[in-house]
């Protein structure tokens, strides 16, 4: 329980508490005195009481459901066309991107019904362990969503600041945790500390990080103009449907290519290292 919400009642509970003990100690002896404390202490206790009823009913209910109708007005309130048709396109860049990646993690669905947290949303199924090439594929996914905004609506939009943060944060641990850089090597060190490495080491893990992400954020782009009457098709049964399954998807981008199935595309993917 927040102690804040509880203070001022507590305090005039025990102002209450003294003037009826006081009261009740000094009645025999000054009845009329008395007569004036005793009330004033039943006073403060229903003081006390309405103010805690008050500050309870605002906390827990009242805010909550304020929120809660800003919510459902924001879910199903009017929504301009153009922001739908950008996030139609960022997440069908997301799918399409994941669906013709090797490594990627498996689409469960698309959405472009908003909420409080996102305007639109691909989920995915989980992967526990990922290898150098998955991880790759991670970030070239959370790059597809500005990369299609841009080949489709000519620039992206602020919604893609959390994938861009996904991205730079899975490349960093890439270089500098997961010992996946030729030119670090197999050596690891704490998130948290890089800020205070060498400035060489500083500079060589910026620049690889920068690397990784020019590199995926083209390879999204190849694939997405690769597949660009399949990212329209998306696009436009988002904005129609609003909600993509697994089988809707499936059934606009075809058959998902096995893991072991390499387009040369892919192939040079594969290749790429990280120096």
């Amino acid at each position: 329980m927040n102690e804040n919400r509880v203070l001022g009642p507590v305090l005039m509970a025990f102002a209450s508490a003294i003037c009826l003990g006081c009261g009740y100690l000094i009645r025999p002896t000054e009845p009329q005195l008395a007569q004036k404390i005793l009330p004033a202490g039943s006073l403060l206790l229903l003081l006390a009481a309405l103010q805690y009823a008050l500050t309870v009913f605002v906390d827990d209910i009242a805010k909550p459901a304020i929120t809660t109708i800003h919510a459902l007005k924001f879910r199903f309130g009017p929504r301009d066309p153009a922001e739908m048709r950008a996030t139609a396109y960022h997440e069908a860049g997301h799918a399409l991107v994941a669906w013709f990646s090797p490594g990627a993690p498996l689409p469960k669905n698309a959405t472009i019904v908003r909420c409080i947290e996102h305007l639109g949303e691909v989920k995915f199924e989980e992967q526990p362990l990922e290898d150098r090439g998955a991880l790759l594929a991670d970030i070239r996914v959370s790059l597809a969503g500005s990369a299609a905004e841009e080949l489709c609506i000519g620039d992206f939009t602020s919604g893609s600041r959390d994938d861009f943060g996904d991205a730079t944060t899975t490349a960093t641990n890439m270089v500098a945790v997961y010992g996946m850089s030729e030119a670090l090597g197999p050596q690891t060190f704490n998130i948290d500390d890089i800020p205070g490495l060498e400035p060489e080491i500083r500079r060589k893990i910026r620049k690889n990080v920068r690397k990784i992400l020019d590199g995926e954020k083209k390879a999204a782009r190849a694939l997405l103009e690769r597949h660009r009457p399949l990212l329209d098709a998306l696009a436009a049964e988002l904005m129609r449907k609003k909600t993509l399954r697994r089988k809707q998807l499936a059934a606009i981008l075809g058959e998902r290519p096995a893991p072991t199935a390499r387009t040369p595309l892919q192939r040079q993917l594969a290749a790429v290292k990280i120096s």
